[in-house]
Parts: C-alpha cells; sequence; structure tokens
C-alpha cells in the first residue's frame, strides 16, 4: 500500500512545474506550476494533516473540474482532483484539496 501524500510531499515543490498529459485543442500539452501548499486545519486521529495546493497554468489549457493526471520529476505520476477557481489576464489557478 502506497503511503498517503502529505503537505511535506509538496512545501518544496513549489515553483515546479507539473506536466499535464492533456492535449488542447491545438495539440500542444502543458504543465500547471504549483504556486502555493497550505495547511487547511487539524488532523482528525489517525488521519494526515488537510492541505491544499494551488496552481497556475496557461489560460489557454482550460482544464475543466475533475481528475487528471500530472507528472513530476520528483513524484511521478500523480492522480489528483483539480478545481478551476480563478483567471487572471493568460493564467488560470486552480485548486486541489486533500482531507
Amino acid at each position: 500500500m502506497e503511503k498517503p501524500l502529505t503537505i511535506n510531499d509538496f512545501e518544496p515543490l513549489v515553483g515546479s512545474e507539473f506536466y499535464v498529459p492533456y492535449i488542447d485543442r491545438e495539440g500542444n500539452h502543458s504543465s500547471l506550476t504549483l504556486t502555493e501548499a497550505t495547511k487547511t486545519g487539524n488532523p482528525h486521529p489517525g488521519r494526515t494533516e488537510p492541505f491544499s495546493l494551488l496552481f497556475e497554468g496557461p489560460k489557454a489549457l482550460a482544464l475543466d473540474q475533475g481528475t487528471y493526471l500530472l507528472r513530476h520529476d520528483s513524484l511521478g505520476d500523480l492522480t489528483i482532483f483539480i478545481v478551476p477557481i480563478a483567471e487572471s489576464g493568460d493564467i488560470r489557478q486552480y485548486q486541489s484539496i486533500f482531507n
């Protein structure tokens, strides 16, 4: 059984890129940059500490809310549920919450 991911797995990766093997309308692959890893509360007994991740990517990527495969050099392949939360200029921001 794999160990659950924790904020400690992501904090050192803030600023790094996560490859998204998703092809946009123009046939391009893209990546999301991890911009923030934040603790979101106190853990329940026997559970890992809840945390939130914020990612930024190009507005053109336009991922809908859903589960996506993300690849990172250090963590390998991860399946993460992300939600688009904001847009500004050419940037789209996404959030993932781990309870």
